[in-house]
């Protein structure tokens, strides 16, 4: 059985709206819908810096507030959203508590979830954007089916950054 959604541990009032014309509501409303259309219990946007080295959070659901400290701003390289970015693709562990890779950074295991991934949203232009990570409840196998199902949903947020 899925978890249930809960949509009211929304991010402390501090995290900045993704645009001018994207309110911080609007990015959780975004978010919020997005993941319970992918099946999962917990996410986050950051949005890329003017000099795209850093990231930004702008919305979290169901992220301890703890760790949305840790995450607010994510230089490129460090993390799983710091290293989509870097990357240019998709950063994923299947189990994020017993994750030895090295893309799961130590305090990130400590939370409780299942499988994780973070992707990149590029524009037309193929400028990164915005970096979307989502985490499910239990380990499950990430497969291309799943990355391009992912894909396909985050590319929605472009229309409102």
């Amino acid at each position: 059985m899925r978890p249930q959604l809960d949509t009211s541990l929304d991010a402390s009032p501090h995290i900045p709206a993704l645009a001018a014309d994207l309110s911080a509501d609007a990015a959780h409303t975004w978010l919020a819908g997005y993941l319970r259309d992918q099946g999962a219990m917990a996410g986050t946007i950051h949005t890329v810096d003017h000099a795209g080295d850093r990231l930004r959070l702008c919305a979290a659901i169901n992220i301890p507030p703890p760790i949305q400290d840790i995450v607010r701003e994510v230089p490129r390289g460090k993390g799983m959203a710091g290293l989509a970015l870097a990357r240019q693709a998709p950063v994923y562990t299947s189990a994020v508590g017993t994750c030895q890779t090295g893309v799961v950074r130590p305090r990130g295991r400590s939370v409780t979830s299942g499988a994780a991934v973070t992707l990149p949203v590029a524009d037309a232009e193929g400028r990164i954007r915005a970096v979307v990570g989502v985490g499910y409840a239990e380990p499950r196998d990430i497969d291309d089916g799943l990355l391009d199902a992912l894909r396909d949903g985050a590319r929605d947020l472009l229309a409102r950054i």
